[in-house]
């Protein structure tokens, strides 16, 4: 058997190599971080966290968690989840300054929120435990020096953020009269988006409720300095539906009638010079009828 020569040797040594990186980055990952991601966000927020599967590209740098779910406290059901996080990682991108995420989807995103008959909210355990102080750390010591100024982080980039078929829903147990509502099919899109730059991101929301109600957002969002500049638009929101958060204060009810709302809006926040601006407004009220509640006549139509 004739010896190998040094380049058959060295291309041997690559393509195991190579051989070893892929199995490890499609194979040996995903498994361990869907372990590990388990174990350790249950642990940090008190709850059961479960995801069914994780995929990664370890040549693309793209991560898809699929079918994540924080369950409820008491295990009934799902209070936060999707159906599909992708995020593509651009390596050579972030070579020159700032990190690059090319892109981003979530896909079925639900969240259920809820305000108890205490007024405490079903997530009120997850806040007290990520809020509590870490028994590990030892109190701060008084400065003796000042300290040095902070270095800025490193500018962050996203290329493309897509929202799909999300849904909200929130319930409001507190009231003389329980408050239920469901905001879905929800959808959000940003491109471009800089956590530095001098021109602002186009986004746009919308969203629309189970009886009908619309939301639609649409502008551009800076991060530094926070800036967004846009129009929003509430349509059909049906007053005799939020009756539970008024209803207590007047003597009569409101037995029909929708609202909308439109204009134009500025946002700055740098420095000094924070600007809060409406322009182009318009309110509508239509099909109003105010029923009085001692003697069900009709007050107002």
């Amino acid at each position: 058997m004739l010896p190998q020569s040094p380049l058959r040797r060295r291309l041997l040594i690559a393509a195991i190599l190579v051989g070893l990186f892929t199995v490890t980055g499609f194979f040996i990952l995903p498994p361990i971080v869907k372990s590990q991601l388990e174990q350790r966000a249950s642990a940090a927020l008190g709850r059961r966290v479960t995801l069914e599967k994780v995929r990664f590209n370890p040549y693309t740098l793209a991560l898809t968690l699929e079918n994540f779910a924080i369950q409820e406290q008491a295990g009934t059901g799902t209070f936060v989840g999707w159906k599909k996080l992708h995020v593509d990682f651009d390596a050579l991108g972030s070579l020159r300054g700032e990190w690059v995420v090319s892109e981003i989807t979530l896909d079925g995103f639900a969240a259920n929120v809820a305000v108890n008959r205490d007024q405490s909210l079903n997530f009120s355990d997850i806040l007290a435990k990520l809020t509590a102080p870490d028994p590990a750390k030892p109190g701060s010591e008084p400065a003796t020096k000042p300290a040095a100024p902070a270095k800025p982080p490193r500018p962050i980039r996203i290329g493309s953020l897509s929202v799909t078929s999300a849904q909200l829903a929130f319930a409001d147990a507190s009231r003389s009269q329980p408050f239920a509502t469901t905001l879905g099919p929800l959808t959000f899109t940003l491109t471009e988006f800089r956590t530095v730059s001098e021109r602002g991101a186009p986004y746009r929301f919308e969203a629309v409720s189970e009886s009908g109600e619309r939301l639609a957002w649409s502008g551009t969002l800076q991060a530094q300095p926070p800036t967004s500049t846009g129009e929003f638009a509430v349509e059909n929101i049906a007053l005799p539906k939020y009756a539970p958060y008024y209803a207590d204060r007047l003597q009569a009810d409101l037995a029909e009638g929708k609202l909308s709302v439109r204009g134009r809006y500025e946002v700055a926040l740098a420095g000094d010079n924070r600007t809060l601006k409406l322009a182009g407004g318009s309110v509508q009220l239509r099909g109003i009828k105010l029923v009085e509640r001692a003697t069900k006549e009709i007050a107002l139509d």
